[in-house]
């Protein structure tokens, strides 16, 4: 009893120490936030609850596709080199789905994972994809879906992750890869470009005194890409080169090939352009979106608007289409998600029957995003998801096979006891 009440007594104190020091550390570091934010001119929001960082959502680092089950604190922002910059640390409560792993031999299967992120305003469009030095097992076994810039080194030693290859191809190639390729700091920090921001994130807490070297390395990047001059937005998306270029070129000079789902992008682009509807589409690393276009007058007066999220598997030439619910503001603004779904194979087949009228450019079509990618995909080779129906009959029998059998076994049973 006595060995028993010591080691109660000792973890006790063990409990209580770890709490005071937590609490310690964690007053020294709003100390060095405020410190930080007063020198830089920045805002701190400790616990953001108002969508500030949502925006860093839906990919790497945290779960690819999901927004759900991350949270996030400290949240620090306002200008940095000229630039707008934000910092913030993001905890991943559940981890259920993938991190965007780049094969660095690490796992992200913990029940909780907390990641430092920073971003940095970029002066234009580059594309959406990812940029992160291959780790010795994707290296030696490679991937299926990493996408090559032609460039032989960089392609050696990095992974760049998007379904925009050419684009990708277009903003790495010249000074930016020769940068990555010789700078130290590019091993440290992955890079996730956005239509309109440059992030970078490490697995661990965000410390006030990490901010600054990784936002000077983001300005650093974002530096070069200010340096190129933006070629507009082609059938594959925004590209950029040097003055005068036009295309993604490579280091050869030919220009890098459309994948199949650039491809799927440029119709569905053209076939929204040729409709009038008032969307527009935005890709991501792995994905891309029909989203509102607010700067529609249509909008107005409306209080809800579909985000349709298209996923094309190339190889398999299929399309996954789902779709989050926004109420809509006065001023055009969405408001967050208010419910959610997914286009199965029964909605694609009703979009097609229904022909031109699922088409209809209207923001009161609920059936919009679905119809185009349905129309599209048809005529260029591309089949929605898969005819599921009979797995669910397959399986409905065999339940009721088994109830019969064992209500008959029973019977069986009970009759010879009864002889």
């Amino acid at each position: 009893m006595f060995a028993f009440l010591v080691i109660l007594a000792f973890w006790l104190v063990f409990l209580v120490v770890t709490s005071l020091w937590q609490r310690w550390r964690r007053n020294r570091e709003l100390g060095k936030y405020a410190e930080l934010t007063s020198r830089l001119g920045w805002q701190l929001v400790k616990k953001p609850s108002n969508g500030e960082a949502d925006r860093f959502l839906g990919d790497a680092p945290f779960p690819v596709g999901s927004r759900r089950g991350v949270s996030f604190e400290d949240y620090c922002y306002g200008p940095y080199r000229g630039r707008d910059a934000a910092a913030v640390e993001g905890r991943v409560v559940s981890t259920s789905m993938p991190h965007g792993d780049m094969g660095d031999g690490s796992s992200d299967d913990s029940s909780s994972s907390t990641y430092a992120v920073w971003a940095v305003q970029l002066p234009h469009s580059v594309g959406a994809f990812t940029v992160q030095r291959t780790g010795t097992l994707r290296r030696k076994f490679g991937a299926g879906d990493d996408a090559l810039i032609g460039h032989p080194e960089f392609d050696e030693r990095f992974t760049v992750r998007t379904i925009q290859p050419s684009v990708a191809a277009a903003a790495l190639n010249g000074p930016l890869a020769e940068f990555l390729l010789n700078d130290r700091r590019a091993a440290k920090y992955p890079l996730r470009f956005t239509d309109t921001e440059l992030i970078s994130w490490d697995k661990d807490e965000q410390s006030p005194k990490e901010i600054e070297p990784a936002l000077e390395f983001l300005n650093d990047v974002a530096d070069l890409v200010a340096a190129q001059q933006p070629v507009g937005v082609g059938a594959t998306g925004p590209a950029w080169g040097p003055s005068g270029a036009g295309g993604a070129q490579v280091t050869d000079g030919s220009a890098a090939p459309a994948s199949a789902a650039e491809e799927l992008i440029a119709l569905v682009r053209q076939r929204i352009a040729d409709s009038g509807a008032p969307y527009r589409i935005e890709p991501t690393q792995s994905w891309f979106n029909i989203v509102p276009d607010p700067a529609d007058p249509r909008w107005q007066g409306c209080d809800e608007a579909r985000v349709w999220r298209v996923t094309p598997d190339a190889d398999k030439r299929r399309i996954k289409v789902s779709y989050d619910s926004h109420s809509l503001g006065p001023d055009g603004s969405m408001g967050p998600r208010s419910r959610s779904g997914q286009a199965y194979w029964k909605d694609f087949e009703r979009v097609t029957d229904a022909g031109s009228t699922a088409l209809d450019p209207s923001p009161r079509n609920k059936d919009f995003g679905v119809a185009v990618v349905a129309r599209v995909g048809a005529e260029a080779g591309w089949r929605g998801p898969r005819n599921d129906a009979w797995l669910g009959y397959i399986l409905f029998g065999v339940i009721a096979v088994s109830v019969l059998g064992a209500i008959a076994a029973g019977l069986a049973v009970l009759t010879g006891a009864a002889h």
